[in-house]
């Protein structure tokens, strides 16, 4: 199957003497380069600008597909400093907009074995089933489950 040597070094890749494939080190911040279409895939472009990322900690690079090709930037490395944005004391919250789910639905209203209908065209589906389930976690003790039916989606309570 497999020989297994052992002793072995594995090859000296010399990287420090391999040209660059892209020119990193040149690029000032708002400088680009295009990888010609047709040339590499752009997962492969992609790649090599994480890797770009990673080995030049101090530089930002992204990517974007444009006619051509796929174009490569030097961008803006935004440094968090906390005097980017302005702290404001006092500043009231505004009230909470859209209809609350405990209220827009009948979570409270429901005993062991009641039900409610959400008719098609209320809202969707897969809206009802994430409601059910954090209305799961909302409640304790509680257990809704649903399902669909012909006219919408069921809503029980099970426990």
């Amino acid at each position: 199957m497999y020989e297994i040597k052992k002793g072995v070094p594995p090859p000296d890749r010399k990287r420090a003497n391999r040209p660059t494939k892209y020119p990193w080190e040149k690029l000032a911040v708002g400088d680009s380069f295009l990888v010609p279409e047709g040339t590499l895939k752009r997962s492969s472009v992609q790649f090599a600008t994480w890797k770009a990322n990673r080995a030049y900690p101090d530089r930002r690079f992204a990517t974007r597909a444009v006619d051509g090709g796929i174009r490569v930037w030097r961008i803006a490395w935004l440094t968090g400093e906390s005097g980017t944005f302005e702290v404001e004391k006092g500043v009231p919250m505004p009230e909470p907009g859209g209809p609350d789910r405990r209220t827009k639905y009948p979570w409270d209203k429901l005993d062991v074995g009641d039900s409610f209908l959400v008719p098609h065209g209320a809202v969707q589906p897969q809206s009802v089933r994430t409601a059910a389930s954090k209305a799961n976690l909302a409640y304790p003790g509680r257990r809704f489950i649903t399902s669909a039916v012909d006219d919408g989606v069921r809503v029980w309570r099970t426990a």
